[in-house]
């Protein structure tokens, strides 16, 4: 029993324990147990038992001392080691490509604007051809009817027959339509448009108005200002401030009611 308890006291001497590691004394693993076999010789006791003992708990410590020196590795580290192995990003495309792509898209939004616009200037301009060939066109009718009516004012539907408004309607008549009076009363019309290039002049029994000034669009409502159905073939229409009933084939005036409007 003192024997044994010399075995289980004796390791304890080849070691130092400290904050809970097992540290290595400074001397090699065959001395420790060349020493340790001498020095139980010298009491009696069999020194292989005692050599085998110390080279068994020597190798333990190192065991014990190499698992403390190395940590299992960290969690931390095995999710960055597998980040570095992740696929890398997709690279978003360059922001100048996308610009240089807007900027190709506009120009050819630009050039078809363009043809656009010059095919709408090039039917604007042949309309422009067209409206002037017909106003060339009734003017030379309005001067043939004009011959064809010298002697016959207010005559003019003769060379072209009634209208649907004519119905009811009768000859013009100087006796029926005197050159100037006034009705009496005045109005006052809000925005009145005027034919293009008007201007304003006095007109008297005999004249002729302008091509365009006598348009359907400028026919008068003559029943709200007071005026008299006009004749066959004839309409009222505004002049500056007066009523102006004319033929509407060859633009004579007929009658002039004057001061209507103010």
């Amino acid at each position: 029993m003192e024997q044994m308890g010399a075995i289980d006291r004796e390791p304890q001497d080849l070691f130092s324990f400290k904050a809970g590691s097992c540290r290595l004394a400074q001397f090699p693993l065959m001395d420790v147990a060349s020493n340790a076999a001498a020095k139980h010789s010298r009491r009696g006791a069999d020194p292989m038992k005692y050599f085998v003992t110390a080279a068994l708990v020597l190798a333990l410590a190192g065991a014990a001392s190499s698992a403390l020196a190395d940590p299992p590795p960290d969690e931390h580290d095995h999710k960055d080691a597998h980040a570095d192995h992740a696929a890398p990003p997709k690279k978003a495309p360059p922001v100048k490509n996308k610009q240089q792509t807007i900027d190709r898209e506009d120009t050819h939004l630009h050039n078809k604007q363009q043809v656009f616009d010059n095919k709408d200037a090039a039917l604007h301009k042949e309309q422009s051809g067209l409206d002037h060939k017909a106003d060339q066109l009734h003017n030379e009718q309005a001067a043939i009817d004009r011959k064809a009516d010298q002697g016959h004012p207010g005559l003019g539907y003769k060379s072209h027959g009634l209208r649907p408004r004519d119905q009811g309607r009768v000859e013009f008549s100087v006796n029926l339509f005197p050159a100037h009076f006034s009705v009496g009363r005045r109005f006052h019309v809000d925005g009145y448009g005027y034919p293009g290039g008007w201007y304003a002049h006095s007109w008297g029994y005999g004249d002729y108005l302008p091509v365009g000034w006598f348009a359907p669009q400028f026919y008068l409502d003559f029943g709200s200002f007071g005026l008299t159905t006009p004749p066959i073939g004839c309409e009222w229409v505004r002049e500056g401030p007066d009523a102006v009933l004319i033929d509407v084939y060859t633009g004579q005036v007929l009658s002039v009611a004057n001061g209507v409007f103010y």
